[in-house]
């Protein structure tokens, strides 16, 4: 089969989802033409899926099927082609503006990430097929083995890792762990945020944490601004840490999430939206205590204005957090079954399940 897929190939979540799942796909036997969505990405990069792109021949020209991996504008919908045509796409929040709907109508196919997902999609009026597509996480990557990055010190280690944005939550995060804990106890909370800067150049990190208010006599809260230089460090950043923390209001896949768990931290996150196909009780602490209000972040208005996302609870995610805390045996079992079920959840077993769908189409 020839494939022709369209996408980010850089260091961001849609990015990641092109660089594992291609090579995947593959690896099966099939002919794969990736074209890149923005020409600087190259710069940046894994050296694996720069040379796919360096190996695009003829076959682009009578490709039997396309994918665009890509946010559902109508602009988007205009840049790939093959035969048949595939929009790969997500959003956090329960409604799809009508312009995304108007966009996919007109695939012969769309395909999400998840079971929530495609229910939002389906109820938000998109009536071409819509197939669940998971993406995935690389265990030699992501496993509880790894060497931590830093040194483990007595503190108990919360971490969080995310772009600095509204639907993360790190502003919950920080407030109940500030409120939680006190400076005269053995626990940090580390929080990894890449830069939104690239959508608000008047962004200021720090002057939003100023503008939490928090309390004087807090435990220690460190903040590492921007993206690690090596992905391949992102598993043994993991294996630094005691509890994993993603107080999310929505996601359209979560792919910290999935490497955390991989990594057998034991996690605490929302209740609500994509993750919520790979996370449970049973493998993670789940927030269970949110109400649905409007999305109202600043940038990407536009896409999700139409929609609700989640509202966790301060007080809820300070119990879980606490709860952690003071019941790390515990604790460190859910993460070791964790690393387990994400066995289930890996790239190669995600480009199975594509390439079902591509020889259904």
């Amino acid at each position: 089969m020839n494939i022709n897929w369209f996408g980010p190939i850089g260091p961001t979540g849609y990015g990641r989802i092109s660089t594992f799942i291609c090579p995947a796909l593959k690896k099966l036997g099939h002919k794969i033409n990736v074209i890149p969505a923005y020409l600087d990405e190259l710069k940046v990069a894994d050296p694996k899926i720069i040379e796919m792109v360096k190996q695009i021949d003829e076959t682009i020209l009578d490709a039997d099927v396309a994918i665009r991996l890509s946010v559902a504008t109508p602009s988007e919908s205009l840049c790939f082609h093959g035969k048949k045509r595939i929009m790969y796409t997500m959003l956090e929040v329960d409604k799809l503006p009508p312009y995304w709907v108007m966009t996919l109508n007109t695939m012969d196919e769309v395909w999400v990430p998840s079971t929530w997902g495609k229910e939002v999609f389906e109820k938000s009026g998109v009536k071409v097929p819509i197939k669940v597509i998971p993406a995935g996480v690389d265990l030699n990557l992501f496993n509880p083995y790894r060497e931590p990055f830093v040194p483990r010190t007595e503190n108990f280690r919360f971490l969080s890792v995310g772009k600095w944005e509204k639907r993360k939550g790190q502003d919950l995060l920080i407030k109940a762990f500030c409120e939680e804990f006190k400076d005269n106890e053995k626990v940090e909370l580390v929080i990894m945020a890449d830069s939104i800067k690239l959508f608000d150049q008047k962004f200021n990190i720090y002057k939003n944490i100023v503008n939490l208010k928090l309390p004087e006599d807090r435990a220690s809260l460190q903040i590492i601004e921007g993206m690690i230089p090596n992905y391949s460090d992102m598993g043994r950043i993991y294996t630094s840490a005691d509890c994993f923390v993603n107080p999310t209001r929505g996601e359209g896949w979560n792919l910290p999430l999935i490497e955390a768990m991989a990594c057998g931290m034991p996690c605490i996150t929302t209740n609500w939206s994509a993750h919520t196909d790979f996370a449970n009780e049973k493998n993670a602490y789940m927030l269970n205590d949110f109400t649905l209000v409007p999305a109202d972040q600043v940038f990407a208005q536009a896409f999700i204005k139409f929609g609700n996302w989640a509202e966790p609870t301060i007080k809820e995610l300070r119990e879980k957090m606490r709860y952690v805390f003071e019941h790390r045996e515990e604790a460190k079992k859910k993460g070791e079954f964790a690393a387990k079920d994400m066995e289930n959840w890996t790239w190669d077993k995600a480009a199975e399940k594509a390439i079902k769908a591509l020889e259904a189409v």
